[in-house]
């Protein structure tokens, strides 16, 4: 297509929010929506983002419990189904950040803690949407990891840590399922902005892993675009008002920017375009809604943690249920995935579940669920419900108000208005059921003094009818948890290294991240990955490595499992590798593959898992390649982490590896928690460590935040204040606990004001922008002449 420069330009930023240009004649645009758990497509010149109706699916933390790709895929399916019905032409996910700190409030949106599970996940989902014809956009690339200061924080990781952990999830999705779009992420990377690394999108995601589709920044993650371009980033957005395609315009005519890079960029562009764009289809599809689709996903993610013998309650004709989360349920976390629901959320109630299905039903709402103060009115009634009842079902969890996107828990806490409620219960002897809902681990001290603990996650917009199949019977749970949750928030060796007000993030725990710390320094976590009941038990035997060939780089490996209970049921098996011990940093074993194994009463099937090249590798920083160091590992077949069935002893002759790091890293060899001083971390991370917190006069641009524009200056302070006070005004409606709302003040707040610029739509603030910068570096005259002229 032949393109005049102008145009070439053009195409390279977004139309609006959502879409990408068009030209006259030459181009149609194509739309992009949020995902990952459904389509949402937002209402054109709607207040409040509002949406179409559409599924809302469990969200990738739910389905990951299911340990099942089949699942994944049949839910794929059905999310791509309804986006090619809505003319969609690129679904915004799904998401593979690894759960590095247990309080992230976006760990809902992605599959795990551990690397490999997330990455087949991931490949499994894309190649399902991208088949049916709608593009996916894996992200986010990478090394996101917690909401506060996502668009600024600078993620700083060694290399092994860096290769084996964070990157690991998205370069099997990217060989394995090969995405039509990359998104890349808000944040620093070893101190450059991913939108601005050439290291990672070039070297790394191009030329290494052989990438050939389209780069896609995060939603106003740029602010230097002809940067941005030339480090790889082929589309900005959304809109950025013009005023960043005249940036382009400049770099290119002062030779800042060469025209190869913007070409690349628009033939990128142009692909999508013509592979994805709707009129491209055999024809118009019909929306349908999948409820029940939804249903069976969320049966098979449940988490069953705890039986004393009280689930199922097939036997029950009444039931006494305490606990707001019953009738106003949470089944979907907050933030730009936020669904408009097919079913309305008044129906979505297990209340209203169980006595549609014939049961009578005895309820009190304990406590509020937009509140955590304790509400004695509301703990007196749920007191005199459970003196008539010989068994309770009480549900809870994190409300929307305590996680969401945009934002990190302050604490691993229940609301102190359930915290209240339980304990006034227990105290009264009574049998209690509890039923889970939220988007991550959180403490939980009455374990011991609950019967059963049932976790639904946030199981999609079915859930009611969901925790009833679970509860009564109909359904046999087979989820199990797919991260560890930690007894205490300080447990998790990598809460130890988050400091809420710094934007320098120091990853001293390395590869210790999830089971790889609990597993190799023995802390007992409240549960362990991998763990997970069902109403069936099961008996694994004849364990066979007959097929193994590390010259051939063939390992595969089988077994039995019998179910020995009263009911039909469904098993996960987990392959752990236990890794020799070393001189160097390694965890004590690492998962490295799974299946889920449907059996009926009795029955014995065998089971065949295949083990990839990475089975036992590490990364080698001097070699920049994966390595396998001989040594004899161990094949262990487990049900959860902490319960091996299986196991057998292998030697594999690979590389004579003589790497120590004992004495520069001597805190990981202790065999105890280990607690990782700056100095020990340098060296291991072998980088200078970035200062990007503290500024000072000169300092300033407008990849600074208003909160640092405040903090510096009374017109900052005034500034702020309008943009908040307008965010407010603009979402009001919703109220100033929604997670909608409080995802745009936190965004308005601690983001580039350059994104606040470009999301704002109005032009005009880019002056204010610019006199921000001047006054913050202490340039007053020039300040008042930008906001007077402009650049």
């Amino acid at each position: 297509m032949d393109l005049s420069r102008d145009e070439k330009i053009k195409l390279i930023t977004g139309k609006g929010m959502w879409y990408t240009q068009d030209l006259d004649g030459k181009l149609t645009s194509i739309l992009l929506a949020d995902g990952p758990h459904g389509i949402r497509k937002e209402i054109e010149d709607s207040k409040y983002n509002a949406a179409e109706e559409a599924t809302c699916f469990p969200a990738e933390v739910t389905i990951a419990s299911s340990w099942d790709l089949d699942i994944v895929q049949v839910m794929a399916e059905g999310i791509a189904k309804e986006g090619l019905a809505k003319d969609l032409s690129v679904l915004l996910g799904p998401g593979v950040n690894i759960k590095r700190l247990p309080i992230c409030g976006r760990n809902f949106e992605y599959f795990s803690e551990d690397p490999y599970l997330a990455g087949k996940f991931a490949s499994r989902y894309i190649q399902t949407v991208e088949n049916l014809g709608l593009g996916t956009s894996l992200k986010h690339f990478a090394v996101n990891n917690q909401e506060t200061f996502r668009q600024s924080a600078n993620a700083q990781v060694d290399e092994r840590a860096l290769h084996e952990i964070y990157l690991r999830a998205f370069e099997m999705a990217v060989k394995e399922a090969k995405p039509a779009t990359i998104m890349a992420s808000y944040n620093r990377l070893n101190g450059d902005y991913v939108v601005e690394s050439d290291w990672l999108l070039k070297d790394i995601l191009r030329d290494k892993w052989t990438y050939e589709g389209l780069i896609v920044s995060d939603w106003s993650a740029i602010v230097n675009l002809p940067k941005a371009i030339a480090a790889g980033v082929d589309l900005e957005m959304p809109d950025s008002l013009g005023i960043h395609g005249k940036h382009v315009k400049k770099a290119l005519k002062e030779g800042f920017l060469d025209q190869e890079d913007l070409d690349r960029a628009v033939i990128h562009i142009l692909n999508l375009v013509e592979t994805y764009r709707p009129d491209n289809r055999d024809k118009k599809k019909k929306f349908v809604g999948h409820q029940d689709l939804v249903r069976q996903l969320a049966n098979e993610s449940a988490v069953l943690l705890k039986n004393q013998g009280l689930l199922p309650i097939e036997d029950k004709k009444e039931v006494f249920i305490i606990g707001s989360l019953a009738d106003k349920m949470r089944f979907q976390g907050g933030g730009s995935s936020f669904m408009n629901t097919i079913t309305p959320a008044e129906e979505i109630s297990a209340v209203k579940e169980f006595q549609a299905r014939g049961y009578r039903v005895s309820y009190a709402k304990g406590y509020a669920h937009d509140s955590n103060e304790v509400d004695d009115l509301l703990v007196d009634e749920a007191k005199k419900l459970a003196q008539r009842a010989d068994q309770i079902i009480f549900f809870g969890g994190l409300t929307e108000i305590v996680e969401g996107e945009g934002y990190d828990r302050q604490d691993m806490l229940l609301p102190e208005n359930q915290l209240h409620l339980l304990s006034q219960l227990i105290d009264m002897g009574k049998d209690i059921i509890y039923v889970s809902f939220s988007g991550a681990p959180y403490e939980f001290p009455y374990l011991n003094e609950v019967k059963a603990f049932l976790q639904m996650y946030l199981a999609g917009e079915s859930a009611h009818k969901s925790v009833v199949d679970i509860l009564t019977g109909l359904a046999n749970p087979s989820g199990k948890l797919a991260e560890t949750w930690p007894k205490k928030m300080m447990d998790s060796l990598s809460m130890h290294y988050f400091d809420p007000k710094s934007k320098d993030l120091e990853y001293r725990e390395s590869l210790f991240v999830g089971y790889r710390y609990f597993d190799s320094y023995q802390v007992e976590p409240l549960f362990y990955f991998g763990q997970g009941m069902t109403y069936t038990k099961f008996v694994y035997d004849n364990l066979s490595l007959t097929d193994f060939d590390y010259e051939k780089k063939k390992f595969d490996l089988s077994f039995d499992i019998t179910n020995i209970g009263q009911r039909d049921g469904q098993e996960v098996a987990q392959v752990y590798v236990k890794n020799p011990r070393a001189n160097y940093l390694r965890a004590n074993k690492e998962l490295r593959g799974f299946a889920k194994v449907h059996l009926k009463v009795g029955q014995t099937k065998r089971v065949h898992i295949k083990l990839d090249d990475h089975a036992f590798s590490i990364y080698d920083d001097s070699s920049k390649e994966f390595i396998d160091p001989s040594g004899l590992y161990e094949i262990q077949i487990a049900s959860a982490i902490n319960k091996i069935e299986l196991k057998e002893e292998i030697y594999i002759k690979g590389i004579d590896y003589k790497r120590t790091d004992r004495d520069s890293l001597a805190p990981f060899f202790t065999g105890e928690k280990p607690l990782i001083n700056q100095e020990v971390f340098k060296s291991l991370y072998k980088k200078k460590i970035s200062n990007f917190t503290r500024l000072s006069r000169g300092d300033f641009t407008l990849y600074n935040s208003l909160d640092e524009f405040a903090d510096v200056s009374l017109y900052g302070k005034f500034i702020r204040w309008l943009i908040v006070k307008a965010t407010y005004k603009l979402y009001g409606n919703l109220g100033k606990d929604h997670p909608q709302t409080l995802m745009m003040i936190e965004g308005a707040r601690t983001g580039p004001f350059d994104a606040v610029i470009c999301q704002s739509g109005i032009a005009f603030l880019y002056r204010v922008g610019l006199s921000l910068v001047d006054t913050a570096n202490g340039k007053y005259l020039r300040a008042v002449k930008r906001f007077i002229l402009g650049d």
